[in-house]
């Protein structure tokens, strides 16, 4: 059989006018989809029109938003290009200092909780102490992250494919 790709119904999105470039999309567990343009993060829900905060309102000044992550019950987290982190809850965003001189190269979440990595090394938010704590540091810098269940965590690193199972660290390919 020859598989055949067929144009998906986008119905709620062309109401966007004018449509905005997305660069990150990231599902909450409520089901809301979120995505981040440079300068705006928007709220795909069953709404027919989503909802749009701009990149001023969000950060108190204009910064070019890159990083998107949705998936920690009742928070959005996003960077900036210049690798400045903020959490948006309830409709009030809060900057977070960065714990390392590395530029930011990818979030995502595990276990409830944010990962952040900076250059080579993977962070993860301790919410109880309201820090970030190293979770390991990688030989080459983290460029990709994924959770596939809350027990399994999946980092890449540039040539290396890592998986963590919340005991040990295996390396899947170099």
């Amino acid at each position: 059989d020859e598989t055949r790709w067929e144009k998906a119904a986008l119905a709620p999105w062309e109401r966007l006018a004018p449509a905005p470039r997305l660069d990150s999309l990231s599902e909450a567990p409520d089901g809301t989809v979120w995505g981040l343009s440079s300068s705006a993060l928007y709220a795909f829900s069953g709404e027919p029109i989503p909802q749009k905060w701009t990149a001023q309102a969000l950060t108190g000044g204009y910064a070019s938003l890159k990083w998107l992550e949705a998936g920690i019950p009742g928070e959005v987290w996003f960077g900036t290009y210049n690798s400045q982190l903020y959490r948006f809850a309830k409709d009030a965003t809060e900057a977070f200092d960065k714990p390392d001189s590395a530029d930011l190269t990818a979030i995502g979440h595990w276990q409830n909780q944010l990962l952040a990595a900076y250059g080579k090394r993977l962070y993860i938010w301790n919410t109880r102490l309201g820090l970030f704590q190293v979770l390991k540091e990688f030989p080459e810098e983290v460029t990709a992250l994924h959770n596939q269940t809350s027990a399994e965590l999946w980092v890449g690193a540039k040539h290396h494919l890592y998986r963590y199972d919340s005991k040990q660290w295996q390396q899947i390919w170099q």
